[in-house]
């Protein structure tokens, strides 16, 4: 039963920077496996039954090949490995078909992006734009249960990275990588809470000419089909008023069913996000930022 040996818990993002390798934390709880059976259609049989297939199926794939699959190098155990697989199998609802192309899909873009991957280690990355606070966990989940995430563009200094638009497309790999690591999250899935307050036009236009095309694809695209995770919803807020041209721009390279997932909320959201979550649980820069009304600051060194 891999539940009993590979788990992991998650809190912050300082926690996710470092995971241990071979030390875990059993938090398959009882009301974490009652919201697995309901929501998922879990029990040991399909678990264990999903996880056996799939590590067949990657065992006829390398045979095929010649060589082994890609695996992120911190799966240093095979105990590792099969919760790595699990959350392919709980984010597929342990529909073996559809479990095994979204597998393929993570090794192919692994493959694609292994350059990216030998340049930067998650180490590297995280020492970059931890202190950024770009993108921060809720210290509980929301009243469901669910992973509750910020990102506050605003915070993210494009300088420190923009001589290699590869960064920042690792930056994103090694998070939700770690984030498909945790029980909980892998059952219960993920919130995106995108706050887009202090972003000027300015900003926004210097983030985008930081990407090529490939690597704005690349960014979006592990927010569906690529990484193992439930994205639930994701909430758009403080919005500047230049964003419905930016997000025609952008929405390109969104999977669809991204795209239906997205609520646009502007800067009157409390109402709506309390329904779910306790605020008070967000980072405090989650509160001080504000939406920008008009660009003050479009050409400046700062934006």
């Amino acid at each position: 039963n891999v539940e009993s040996g590979a788990l992991l818990t998650l809190q912050t993002m300082h926690d996710i920077a470092n995971l241990p390798a071979t030390e875990f934390n059993g938090d398959f709880t009882p009301e974490l496996a009652e919201i697995a059976q309901k929501e998922l259609g879990e029990s040991e049989q399909t678990r264990n039954q999903c996880l056996k297939d799939l590590k067949q199926k990657i065992s006829e794939y390398e045979a095929k090949k010649g060589k082994p699959v890609n695996w992120p190098a911190e799966l240093s155990s095979e105990s590792l490995k099969d919760h790595f697989l699990l959350a392919f199998c709980r984010c597929k609802k342990f529909r073996l078909k559809d479990v095994w192309a979204e597998f393929k899909a993570h090794h192919k873009f692994r493959e694609e992006n292994a350059h990216i991957f030998s340049k930067y280690s998650s180490e590297k990355i995280f020492e970059l734009f931890e202190p950024m606070g770009l993108m921060k966990v809720a210290s509980v989940p929301d009243k469901y249960g669910r992973t509750v995430i910020t990102v506050m563009p605003a915070m993210n200094d494009v300088d420190k990275w923009k001589e290699d638009g590869d960064m920042m497309v690792a930056f994103m790999y090694y998070q939700f990588y770690r984030l498909s690591l945790n029980t909980r999250t892998q059952i219960c899935g993920i919130i995106v809470l995108q706050n887009l307050g202090g972003v000027s036009f300015g900003k926004a236009k210097k983030f985008r000419s930081a990407l090529s095309n490939s690597q704005r694809k690349k960014f979006f695209g592990m927010f569906g089909g690529i990484m193992p995770l439930r994205f639930r919803k994701i909430f758009v807020l403080n919005q500047p008023y230049f964003f419905s041209l930016l997000f025609a721009i952008i929405s390109v390279f969104m999977p669809s069913k991204v795209k239906k997932r997205i609520e646009l909320l502007g800067s009157e959201f409390h109402a709506r996000l309390e329904q779910d979550m306790d605020l008070q649980t967000l980072p405090d820069e989650f509160h001080k930022l504000e939406a920008v009304t008009e660009d003050k600051s479009e050409g400046s060194s700062s934006a």
